[in-house]
């Protein structure tokens, strides 16, 4: 009978910002490089290396100032699709998605005052992107004392990472995991971002489906393998999981298991550990059979 071990350790996402000189023409409201998280992958997780663009929403306290910009970014600086000014005397508010083009139905009304002008949306996860949040606000002073330096934007990460890792622990041989699946998971869901902390915001699954983790290739003994799919958070959920197994050429098997009462915070990372060991393996019975080798001269 197949072993599974299943670990799911808390990776904390670190967070930072860092400010760039400010560019182009004074008074016109610009944008700065950010640290996203310090994980480095080989996946679609954004971090500051790879984060290349953003749709920004951001109101005033008189009017819409962006409704979905795109911002690029153009060798060390971010260049936005539409030039704004800044106005002094007001509270500004801004609102961050990245990658661009995936969220479209941002509302106008508050609902926190770090959700100011955020109101909840709906989402469809595919499982191959990262998707980042970031929210900034600035008040302006007077017309001599205005801060027009470019605003800080700090991403944080809206779903949860989620990571198969498969470890070949037999004695010989070499193993194919294929078709890699979780199942029954939230595939849409709506985010309630009503409070003011991103902690606290809940994403209300309203449709579910599988998401497919993919193969792993040929797995040699003692080397592991990975694939990664980003999740929607949930709080204690059971999530039942199959791949197709095969050793060496032998038949794929399906195998299956269910990992119970999982939660999965948002911004948080995790692994899920699969060890194939000897007692995995299947083996045929042999007839015991006999072979002569030689016949010696008589002496």
């Amino acid at each position: 009978m197949k072993k599974l071990l299943f670990l799911l350790p808390l990776l904390a996402l670190f967070v930072a910002c860092q400010q760039d000189e400010p560019t182009g023409e004074a008074g016109r409201i610009s944008f700065t490089n950010e640290f996203v998280a310090d994980l480095t992958r080989a996946d679609n997780t954004i971090t500051t290396a790879n984060l290349a663009n953003f749709d920004v929403w951001g109101h005033n306290d008189n009017d819409v100032v962006f409704g979905g910009t795109r911002v690029e970014k153009q060798g060390d600086v971010w260049v936005s699709a539409e030039e704004k000014m800044w106005e002094h005397s007001l509270t500004y508010h801004f609102h961050a998605f990245s990658p661009a083009g995936l969220i479209t139905n941002i509302g106008e009304y508050p609902n926190s005052e770090r959700a100011r002008g955020l109101s909840n949306f709906a989402y469809t996860n595919d499982g191959d992107k990262d998707l980042i949040y970031a929210y900034a606000t600035r008040t302006q002073g007077s017309p001599r004392r205005m801060d027009t330096a470019p605003v800080q934007l700090p991403f944080e990460h809206l779903l949860s990472r989620v990571q198969f890792t498969f470890k070949n622990n037999l004695s010989e041989g070499n193993i194919t995991i294929t078709d890699v699946q979780i199942t029954e998971a939230a595939k849409s869901a709506e985010l309630n971002c009503a409070d003011a902390s991103i902690a606290n915001w809940t994403w209300n699954a309203t449709s579910t489906g599988a998401y497919d983790f993919g193969a792993t290739g040929t797995i040699a003994k003692g080397a592991s393998a990975e694939n990664v799919q980003f999740l929607f958070p949930a709080a204690t959920r059971n999530y039942e999981i199959s791949f197709n197994f095969a050793y060496e050429s032998d038949a794929a098997e399906v195998r299956t298991a269910t990992i119970a009462d999982v939660n999965l915070v948002i911004g948080k990372a995790y692994n899920i550990n699969v060890t194939i060991e000897d007692k995995d393996i299947v083996t045929e019975q042999y007839k015991i059979e006999f072979f002569v080798a030689e016949v010696k001269d008589w002496g």
